[in-house]
């Protein structure tokens, strides 16, 4: 566009990163504060005070202005660019994505204010300042990577994921930094994290060691064994090398992935706590979910269970098998032709129907029972049957009323999954809690009737593989 170039031009950032602004002479690698994130060319520059200037620090032309760098970055090469085209702006080959450069990289965002950085002065120069690195304030760097767990206020308080120590508190007043550094806990109570602590009780997951609370801090162990990024909004991307080692994704709401070698699992979670899925170290696979699942396939869906296959619903079971046609079906069933589909259930042993209230049965054409034994049919109350035309019988000897016909042997209910003793074991958690504490106990159904081997709940899941209860749950 026409017009003066402003600070954030690429002319005006060029000229300042090639040096040609006056300049003053600088020999060493320094500690500084910053002062100034702001960046109108947004190109991560950063405003410090040089921390043995011995200059007025508020004052901003006491600043040096600095380059942000990162470990990995860059842009595609400009050989590859394209200029030119025919047509409108948005037709000509240079205003494409094939005709432009692509950058890359890792991208970090800055730290506030106030906080200590290693700055460098290319040549000396004072114009060609580059930031390293970021300095940790001194103990303030328990949250990194993973917001562990640690003791809070409160009396008989539970283990809880904390923030930083407040260095103004009297609890902190007389705290060695580097005493028992071999310990894995500093002693030093820190205020509870509340909003990561909120979303592990809208979870369930307050007191589960594995997939809620963890120990995966800076301060756990020295040299640490712990890796990742933490955000200043609470998103976590950690790897443990040590304890229970993994490697976790999680948002500041609570959503995570976590791919733990420790307990061979994979456990994927919401931020609300309405669904997540596991695989066991067994290769079990268990979903549970607050609304639908619902799987569709343009193709076919095969199921199999090598030993049983339980289905089992609360309310109605509907199968059905479509007429194929353009009309009613998706278009991905339109190259199978008019079908009118089939259903097809074969057993190799015996093939059980019970209904508690009636079982109905219609067809458009005839229908066929075969058997190469017995069919008996028994009605403890009146037999009709009613053709409108002809009825026919055929029998080596028909007997009416005498001798007593066998009687059909009425189908058991399939046996609901008990203990030894015969108890329904399966308990059903509900989303309430027990008492008005937060981390009080949520409320639980016990000994749901179910005829599936596996029953999972929200969390707690009583039934994990893996486990770990730091906390008694109690109010």
């Amino acid at each position: 566009m026409p017009g003066s170039k402003n600070e954030s031009s690429s002319e005006n950032f060029n000229k300042y990163a090639s040096g040609q602004t006056k300049s003053t002479k600088y020999s060493s690698i320094q500690f500084a504060e910053v002062m100034n994130v702001t960046d109108k060319g947004r190109m991560g520059r950063i405003q410090v005070w040089l921390q043995g200037s011995r200059t007025n620090k508020m004052d901003p032309t006491n600043w040096k202005t600095v380059l942000w760098s990162t470990p990995f970055g860059g842009v595609t090469p400009t050989d590859l660019l394209v200029k030119g085209g025919e047509g409108k702006p948005e037709d000509k080959t240079e205003n494409t994505f094939a005709g432009t450069q692509r950058s890359y990289g890792m991208h970090f965002g800055l730290p506030h204010i106030g906080n200590i950085v290693i700055v460098a002065f290319i040549d000396g120069n004072s114009n060609l300042g580059v930031c390293l690195g970021c300095m940790y304030q001194p103990g303030v760097n328990h949250m990194v990577p993973g917001i562990p767990r640690g003791t809070t206020f409160g009396e008989k308080a539970p283990l809880v994921p904390v923030a930083e120590t407040n260095r103004a508190s009297e609890e902190t007043q007389y705290h060695d930094l580097y005493k028992n550094l071999s310990d894995k806990q500093d002693g030093v109570k820190r205020a509870k994290h509340d909003t990561f602590y909120s979303s592990l009780i809208t979870q369930g997951l307050e007191n589960d060691g594995i997939r809620g609370l963890t120990d995966s801090g800076a301060r756990r162990e020295s040299p640490s064994q712990v890796y990742g990024i933490l955000t200043p909004g609470g998103h976590q991307f950690v790897m443990d090398d040590a304890g229970q080692k993994y490697t976790r994704l999680r948002t500041s709401g609570g959503a995570q992935i976590l791919l733990d070698d420790s307990n061979s699992t994979v456990y994927v979670v919401n931020s609300a706590g309405t669904g997540w899925v596991e695989i066991t170290k067994k290769g079990k696979i268990e979903v549970w979910s607050e609304d639908s699942i619902s799987v569709r396939s343009e193709k076919d869906i095969n199921l199999r269970a090598d030993r049983d296959l339980n289905i089992e619903s609360g309310r109605h079971i509907n199968i059905r098998a479509h007429q194929t046609d353009a009309n009613s079906q998706p278009k991905s069933t339109t190259d199978l032709g008019s079908v009118k589909g089939n259903v097809h259930i074969e057993s190799a042993g015996s093939f059980k129907l019970k209904a508690d209230v009636g079982i109905d049965t219609s067809t458009g054409g005839s229908t066929n029972i075969y058997s190469t034994i017995n069919n008996n049919l028994t009605a403890l109350a009146t037999s009709n049957i009613n053709s409108a035309g002809g009825h026919f019988e055929t029998a080596s000897v028909i007997h009416m009323n005498g001798p007593i016909a066998a009687l059909s042997t009425p189908v058991a209910g399939i046996t609901l999954q008990a203990d030894a003793e015969g108890n329904l074991i399966w308990p059903n958690v509900l989303a309430e809690r027990t008492g008005s504490a937060a981390n009080s106990p949520r409320k639980v159904e016990s000994y749901r009737g179910s005829i599936v081997t596996r029953y999972p709940t929200r969390e707690p899941y009583a039934y994990h593989e893996s486990q770990n209860t730091l906390n008694s749950n109690t109010e």
